[in-house]
C-alpha cells in the first residue's frame, strides 16, 4: 500500500489550529481493496492554553472502506465523523489528558462483515469519557455510560434495532 500523511499546524495568537490528513491507496494487486482501511482520514482541530492547561476540540473523519472480510468487491462501509473535546495539563513529567470522545454521541460502525448479501456491523461506543496520563492515549481510564433505552432507533440505512447504549450489539442490513 502507498499513501501520504500531511500534518499541518498554525498558531494564530493564542490559538493553535491543526489538521492531520492521510490518503491511502488501498488497492491490492489482483483486485479489491485492503479491508477496513479508508482512502481518506483526517482530523481538524484547535487548541488554546487556558490557565496552564491546553483545551482542545477536534472533528475526526474516516472515509468509506471495504468490509473486514471483503477482498474482491467494491462494497463499502459508510464514512463517519466524530467530535472530541478535552484538556491536557502537564504535571511534572506527566502529561494528563481528560476528554470526551464522540461528544455528540453519533451512531457509527467501524467494523463491518459481509455474509452473502447481508452486511453486519459492530457499532462503536457512543460518548466516551477518558483520562489518560500518557501522550499516546494508549493507557488510562475510559468510562462509557451504560444507559439502556427500551426504545428503538433507526440507523442510517433505515434498519431498526434496539438502542442499548453501552452494550455490544450487532445490527444487520440486507
Amino acid at each position: 500500500r502507498h499513501g501520504i500523511e500531511l500534518p499541518l499546524e498554525k498558531t494564530i495568537g493564542k490559538i493553535t489550529l491543526y489538521n492531520y490528513y492521510t490518503f491511502m491507496d488501498t488497492k491490492i494487486n489482483g483486485g479489491g481493496d485492503i479491508p477496513q482501511v479508508p482512502d481518506h482520514k483526517f482530523t481538524v482541530g484547535a487548541k488554546r492554553n487556558i490557565f496552564t492547561a491546553d483545551v482542545f476540540a477536534q472533528v475526526n473523519y474516516v472515509g468509506e472502506r471495504t468490509f473486514i472480510n471483503d477482498f474482491l468487491t467494491s462494497r463499502k462501509q459508510k464514512a463517519y465523523k466524530t467530535v472530541d473535546i478535552g484538556l491536557t495539563k502537564q504535571i511534572k513529567q506527566v502529561s494528563m489528558t481528560l476528554g470526551i470522545d464522540n461528544i455528540l454521541d453519533q451512531d457509527y460502525e467501524d467494523i463491518g462483515v459481509l455474509v452473502g448479501d447481508t452486511e453486519y456491523f459492530y457499532p462503536n461506543p457512543g460518548r466516551t469519557f477518558y483520562s489518560d496520563p500518557t501522550p499516546d492515549r494508549g493507557r488510562g481510564i475510559r468510562y462509557r455510560p451504560l444507559v439502556c433505552r427500551d426504545t428503538e432507533r433507526q440507523d442510517r440505512s433505515g434498519h431498526r434495532g434496539a438502542a442499548r447504549s453501552g452494550f455490544p450489539e450487532v445490527s444487520s442490513r440486507s
